[in-house]
């Protein structure tokens, strides 16, 4: 097994993860939820929006290859998770949770979240609950939704996103957001705070967008157990 802290992804992963696990990563109240409007972006293949709409939670997922029609996506998502878990496979034990008590019961959660999220997005596409778009420009009137998550893409792939990028992106994401956004993780693959954070935070200020570190309920990565939560200058929603 080769000896390394940290993933190395050769692209940005078209990916997905569980109502479960978003519940956990970003401390959300999912009773407290019921017929607010929910934004995830990018959300890549999470199962979040679909297994939501039974709780009466509304989300609208963003990813940019939401262009594509579902069997596309699920071979797209296919091969992302063997990529990861090829990944996983390289990084030392000691850098992961107990989340997940071996690398094949995460595929197995993996193809689960993809197989809900096809499922769903077969159904749901046209009724606006997908919509393909591109940070740091998204399709929505300030102010439209109640919490805006966005998770594993912003700060973790800063190798392949400038600063300019970071600051442009989060500031969209507060536009669109009535009231908070939460961020999760405000780290990078390696585990490590990102370095242009209290800069970001500074900006953000002065846009008159307050911000809070909080810690996560939940480290599925060690070092990744903190939510950088923004809350938007946009009024609320009358």
């Amino acid at each position: 097994m080769q000896e390394t802290d940290q993933l190395h992804l050769e692209r940005v992963v078209f990916y997905g993860r569980s109502l479960a696990e978003y519940k956990l990563f970003f401390n959300l109240d999912l009773p407290g939820l019921k017929g607010k409007s929910v934004l995830d972006c990018p959300s890549g293949a999470a199962s979040f929006t679909a297994e939501a709409a039974p709780l009466e939670i509304h989300v609208t997922a963003v990813d940019p290859l939401f262009e594509n029609p579902a069997e596309k996506l699920r071979a797209i998502g296919s091969a992302d998770i063997d990529h990861v878990m090829d990944e996983v496979e390289k990084v030392r034990h000691p850098s992961m949770s107990g989340y997940f008590q071996s690398v094949e019961q995460m595929r197995t959660a993996r193809r689960r979240s993809l197989d809900l999220f096809c499922a769903d997005f077969a159904v749901r596409k046209a009724q606006g609950n997908y919509v393909p778009a591109l940070l740091p420009h998204l399709p929505f009137a300030d102010g439209q939704f109640d919490l805006v998550l966005s998770g594993h893409f912003l700060f973790i792939y800063d190798d392949r996103f400038d600063y300019a990028f970071h600051l442009a992106a989060i500031r969209e994401l507060a536009r669109v957001s009535a009231d908070e956004v939460r961020l999760f993780p405000p780290a990078g693959m390696n585990r490590k705070p990102y370095p242009q954070l209290d800069q970001l935070r500074r900006e953000l200020e002065r846009d008159g967008i307050a911000s809070e570190v909080i810690r996560s309920n939940f480290e599925f990565v060690q070092g990744w157990n903190q939510i950088l939560v923004l809350h938007s200058k946009s009024g609320r929603k009358d």
